[in-house]
């Protein structure tokens, strides 16, 4: 999977948005079709959900990682794979 930024495509796109009926149709239509496709990559969501990690191992208001029973002898285990697991959902689960 190839991620690209859909609002500079779009702002791409604009170059299309002219007076001439079928040059709108196009854009229209072009801009339709990225518009309507789901969020493949939200890096805020990704962020926050490492700060909250960030957030639990500073605290030692809970002993286990990840408010789970640690099945680890080392939490650096179960540190990489939570980030792992966070980074590979993309922040749109």
């Amino acid at each position: 999977m190839r991620l690209i930024d859909a609002d500079l495509v779009l702002k791409r796109l604009e170059e299309w948005n002219t007076s001439d009926k079928m040059d709108k149709a196009l854009y229209n239509f072009a801009r339709n079709r990225i518009v309507e496709q789901p969020t493949a990559y939200n890096i805020d969501k990704v962020v926050e959900q490492l700060e909250e990690i960030k957030r639990m191992m500073e605290s030692n208001i809970s002993p286990d990682c990840f408010r789970e029973e640690c099945i680890e002898a080392d939490c650096t285990i179960c540190l990489a794979g939570k980030v792992i697991e966070i980074v590979k959902g993309g922040g749109t689960e």
